[in-house]
This record gives C-alpha cells, sequence and structure tokens, in this order.
C-alpha cells in the first residue's frame, strides 16, 4: 500500500470510530477494538514521511532520538 491508500484506510476508520462511539461512554466495544488494531497495522506498514512530529499518513508520532 502506498502512503496515500494508507491514510485514506486510517481515516474511513477513523470515522467509523467516531460513529460507533458514544460520548461519555468509556466501553470499548469489539468493533472499535478491531479498527484500532487495524489502524496498527497499517501504521507498521506505513512509509512514514514526518512532518511537525507526525507522520503525514498514519498520524503516528515521530519517534524521539
Amino acid at each position: 500500500m502506498t502512503g496515500i491508500e494508507i491514510k485514506q484506510q486510517i481515516d474511513a476508520n477513523n470515522s467509523e470510530i467516531e460513529r460507533l462511539v458514544t460520548p461519555n461512554s468509556f466501553i470499548l466495544n469489539n468493533a472499535v477494538a478491531n479498527l484500532i488494531q487495524k489502524n496498527q497495522i497499517l501504521q507498521n506498514a506505513c512509509p512514514h514521511e514526518y512532518e511537525f512530529g507526525f507522520c503525514k499518513y498514519c498520524y503516528l508520532q515521530e519517534p524521539k532520538e
């Protein structure tokens, strides 16, 4: 996957997470947990390009040296 494709998928996953999460509720349902796990897998495959301390594709924070 390209960085742009990873960004699009993570953005779609995050939109779905926002739709599933109820404000002021701290219960993590299986669908949200699965989407978070998919985002982590995508972050591991990302060709990171950092801007302002975060990857412009997957939003991962730039590691401190």
